[in-house]
Protein backbone atom coordinates (compact mmCIF):
# COMPACT_ATOMS: atom_id res chain seq x y z
CA UNK A 1 0.00 0.00 0.00
CA UNK A 2 1.23 3.21 -1.07
CA UNK A 3 1.14 6.76 1.11
CA UNK A 4 2.57 9.79 1.92
CA UNK A 5 3.26 11.07 5.11
CA UNK A 6 0.58 13.97 4.98
CA UNK A 7 -2.07 12.42 6.32
CA UNK A 8 -0.59 11.17 9.73
CA UNK A 9 -3.69 8.96 10.93
CA UNK A 10 -3.46 6.85 7.37
CA UNK A 11 -0.08 6.60 7.30
CA UNK A 12 0.37 5.26 11.31
CA UNK A 13 -2.15 2.40 10.19
CA UNK A 14 -0.10 1.22 7.11
CA UNK A 15 2.65 1.26 9.64
CA UNK A 16 0.92 -1.13 11.93
CA UNK A 17 -0.14 -2.87 9.26
CA UNK A 18 3.69 -4.04 8.51
CA UNK A 19 4.18 -4.81 12.44
CA UNK A 20 3.68 -8.44 12.35
CA UNK A 21 5.96 -8.62 9.18
CA UNK A 22 8.69 -6.59 11.21
CA UNK A 23 8.30 -8.62 14.32
CA UNK A 24 8.89 -12.33 12.62
CA UNK A 25 11.64 -10.40 10.65
CA UNK A 26 13.55 -8.75 13.76
CA UNK A 27 12.84 -12.50 15.25
CA UNK A 28 14.65 -14.62 12.72
CA UNK A 29 17.62 -12.50 13.27
CA UNK A 30 17.59 -11.60 17.10
CA UNK A 31 15.19 -13.97 19.07
CA UNK A 32 13.22 -12.61 21.18
CA UNK A 33 15.61 -9.08 21.03
CA UNK A 34 13.84 -8.97 17.81
CA UNK A 35 10.40 -7.78 19.81
CA UNK A 36 12.49 -4.63 20.83
CA UNK A 37 14.11 -3.96 17.30
CA UNK A 38 10.71 -3.97 16.28
CA UNK A 39 9.09 -1.28 18.65
CA UNK A 40 12.75 0.42 18.15
CA UNK A 41 11.30 0.54 14.34
CA UNK A 42 7.75 1.67 14.80
CA UNK A 43 9.15 4.72 17.24
CA UNK A 44 11.22 5.76 14.61
CA UNK A 45 8.84 5.26 12.01
CA UNK A 46 6.16 7.40 13.55
CA UNK A 47 8.48 10.14 14.81
CA UNK A 48 10.22 10.09 11.53
CA UNK A 49 7.18 10.02 8.98
CA UNK A 50 7.72 13.21 7.73
CA UNK A 51 11.46 11.74 5.93
CA UNK A 52 9.11 9.01 3.99
CA UNK A 53 9.23 10.39 0.21
CA UNK A 54 6.54 7.62 -1.18
CA UNK A 55 9.36 6.94 -3.66
CA UNK A 56 9.69 3.41 -2.27
CA UNK A 57 7.09 1.05 -0.71
CA UNK A 58 6.18 1.73 3.33
CA UNK A 59 7.24 -1.50 3.56
CA UNK A 60 10.96 -1.04 2.20
CA UNK A 61 10.93 2.26 4.44
CA UNK A 62 10.60 -0.22 7.24
CA UNK A 63 12.59 -2.70 6.46
CA UNK A 64 15.80 -0.03 6.27
CA UNK A 65 14.73 1.66 9.55
CA UNK A 66 14.90 -1.97 10.67
CA UNK A 67 17.83 -3.56 9.64
CA UNK A 68 19.55 -0.28 11.76
CA UNK A 69 17.71 -1.47 15.24
CA UNK A 70 18.80 -4.70 14.33
CA UNK A 71 22.75 -3.32 13.99
CA UNK A 72 21.81 -1.59 17.18
CA UNK A 73 21.19 -4.31 18.95
CA UNK A 74 23.87 -6.48 17.95
CA UNK A 75 26.54 -4.37 18.60
CA UNK A 76 24.82 -3.04 21.68
CA UNK A 77 25.47 -6.88 23.10
CA UNK A 78 28.75 -7.13 21.72
CA UNK A 79 29.47 -4.32 23.93
CA UNK A 80 27.59 -5.30 27.23
CA UNK A 81 27.44 -8.99 26.95
CA UNK A 82 24.75 -10.32 29.19
CA UNK A 83 26.47 -12.66 31.71
CA UNK A 84 24.07 -15.04 33.95
CA UNK A 85 23.31 -14.17 37.68
CA UNK A 86 24.32 -17.75 38.12
CA UNK A 87 27.79 -17.25 36.60
CA UNK A 88 28.07 -14.04 38.36
CA UNK A 89 27.52 -15.64 42.33
CA UNK A 90 29.29 -18.76 41.36
CA UNK A 91 32.43 -16.20 40.56
CA UNK A 92 31.94 -14.34 43.86
CA UNK A 93 31.74 -17.82 45.89
CA UNK A 94 35.24 -18.77 44.45
CA UNK A 95 36.88 -15.22 45.34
Amino acid sequence: MQTTAGNSVDFTQTVLEHMAFLTRIACLQLGEDGHDAAQETLIAALNGHERYAAQSSVRAWLLGILRHKVIDIIRLKKKFPIIALDDLIAEYDTQ
